[in-house]
């Protein structure tokens, strides 16, 4: 039926994103990021921490190792060394205060690698239409024609 056709549509299509994403083929990073890119791809943790920085980037505040630790539920060694790395590679700073308490920042180069790779997801988002899949599918449930999750397999 046409909900399921929906549903199966979009599924496919994120798929097909997802593949893009993880073969990287969505984007070629410049040379001065795609040391960041190959870091951060490396592993989950690498990937989330990389994520959170650049996020306190974009609100324009720092954030502490134990927000991180906090926030991703991973162990403290694991931030600390994350935090050596990538300070290391000057894609973060790292400032500490009179008590040894260290504030990370993330450095424009990692800001300009996430952006280019969310610039590239959304093209490809938009070259697979999800918007306009998702959109369907949420019209459907607000005319109460189904229930999300609730379609037969």
């Amino acid at each position: 039926d046409m909900l399921n056709s929906l549903d199966t549509a979009y599924a496919r299509a994120l798929i097909s994103l997802e593949l893009k994403q993880y073969t990287s083929t969505m984007w070629t990073p410049d040379e001065t990021i795609i040391g960041l890119r190959n870091y951060a791809n490396s592993t989950n943790n690498r990937l989330l921490f990389c994520m959170v920085l650049t996020r306190a980037a974009f609100d324009g505040v720092s954030i502490t190792p134990s927000d991180v630790v906090n926030e991703l539920g991973i162990s403290r060694n694991a931030v600390d060394t994350m935090v050596k790395e990538t300070e290391e590679a000057g894609w973060i700073t790292v400032e500490r205060d009179q008590n040894q308490y260290r504030k990370l920042i993330a450095k424009p180069v990692m800001v300009k690698a996430y952006l280019a790779y969310a610039t590239a997801l959304a093209d490809a988002s938009q070259e697979l239409d999800l918007a306009g899949l998702n959109q369907a599918r949420k019209h459907a449930k607000l005319l109460g024609l189904y229930e999300p999750n609730s379609l037969p397999l």
